[in-house]
């Protein structure tokens, strides 16, 4: 996944961490309930986005995949 200028899909920066070798993120996307989680390498990017950024989403269609839901119990 990318986080740029660009992208089709907008999200807003609500939350975000350092992992060693990358970013994690929650993005708050509009349409959808549960907060976006985003993994993204340091490469390219060598600071923390700010709270409230809004950027855009892009990533390769391949590097996707479905994942089951649970049930609630």
């Amino acid at each position: 996944m990318r986080l740029a200028e660009g992208g089709r899909l907008r999200g807003i920066v609500r939350d975000g961490a350092f992992r060693g070798t990358g970013f994690t993120y929650q993005l708050e996307v509009a349409g959808i309930e549960e907060p976006f989680k985003a993994e993204v390498t340091s490469e390219g990017q060598a600071v923390l986005l700010p709270l409230g950024s809004e950027i855009g989403l892009n990533w390769h269609p391949s590097a996707c995949v479905l994942l089951e839901r649970e049930d609630e119990a």
